[in-house]
């Protein structure tokens, strides 16, 4: 069914969807902390605390398949810009922080943040939710990294990237993978209600992120999915060390591993939530466009792939 009128007014769903979130990751971080279990382990831990500190750290926050994975493997391969995962996400959190020693936030971010930061420098990922997950709020992860250059990663089709988030729950493939795509079409029907709840998760994604970096003066560098897919990889790695301030390097014949997972059926499917839903995509696209409009600009390559 057609969500509103030919006025949608998306700030009624907004608050909705953040107190929800709220709730739900408040309970989990209570009852199921990263750290719950983990005393710790000084021996392990006085390896890595022995590590010279990064002199510059960078975080990419992102919201899903917006095309994260994409530079950070780009990142990565360059060299110099460290091993940019996702080193808050609950799941790594535990498994990291086993591995380093560490027993509690404030050792695990001085014990990572040295295991991971080769060349000085410290680059990681992190999603809205993750940000919740690991530090609480908001002011928690901006008391930790109050010096990280943020680098803002979004899609700017929202409609396809919450395509793609439903097609990666139903088929359970986050990454282009051997098999034929036919065989993963097959097990993708369409959800009108799942694609309208994931534009909503990621529409508050990208609205509490833009608040976070004007509350604390923030400005990041802008990417977006469809500019990295136009861009080639040593374009990329050029802007990103500018902004770091880490000047030039040698990646002329820089390639990435990751592949575009869409197909036909991604776009056939979010055709028919556009013509489904005109007016809250003309209300999301209005919220969206300044937003859009602050994107990082760059000549394409020849080559640019089909997105």
């Amino acid at each position: 069914m057609p969500m509103g009128g030919p006025f949608v007014n998306l700030t009624p769903l907004l608050v909705l969807t953040d107190l929800r979130v709220r709730l739900r990751l408040g309970w989990a971080r209570a009852v199921k902390g990263p750290f719950r279990n983990l005393p710790g382990d000084p021996e392990k831990l006085r390896k890595f605390r022995n590590l010279p500190q990064p002199t510059t750290t960078y975080a990419i926050h992102f919201a899903p398949r917006s095309g994260s994975s994409r530079l950070a493997d780009i990142l990565k391969r360059a060299g110099g810009l460290s091993q940019p995962g996702e080193c808050f996400e609950p799941e790594n959190m535990q498994r990291n922080a086993a591995f380093l020693g560490a027993g509690d936030l404030d050792t695990y971010i001085q014990a990572i943040s040295r295991q991971r930061g080769g060349d000085g420098v410290f680059g990681f990922k992190i999603s809205p939710l993750q940000m919740l997950q690991a530090f609480g709020t908001e002011p928690a992860f901006h008391r930790h990294f109050a010096g990280a250059k943020p680098i803002w990663l979004i899609r700017e089709d929202i409609v396809a990237q919450a395509v793609s988030v439903t097609r990666m729950l139903q088929t359970g493939v986050a990454h282009a993978s051997g098999q034929a795509p036919q065989v993963e079409d097959a097990a993708f029907t369409y959800a009108g209600h799942e694609i309208g709840k994931w534009v909503r998760l990621l529409l508050w994604m990208e609205t509490r992120t833009e608040r976070f970096f004007e509350t604390y003066n923030l400005n990041p560098l802008r990417f977006s999915y469809e500019r990295l897919l136009a861009f080639s990889p040593a374009q990329t790695v050029q802007v990103v060390r500018g902004y770091l301030g880490l000047g030039g390097s040698s990646s002329e014949n820089l390639e990435t591993s990751h592949r575009k997972l869409g197909t036909d059926t991604n776009r056939a499917f979010a055709d028919r939530f556009r013509e489904e839903q005109p007016h809250f995509i003309d209300a999301v696209a209005q919220r969206r466009r300044a937003m859009i409009e602050n994107l990082v600009d760059l000549e394409p390559r020849c080559d640019t792939p089909d997105a």
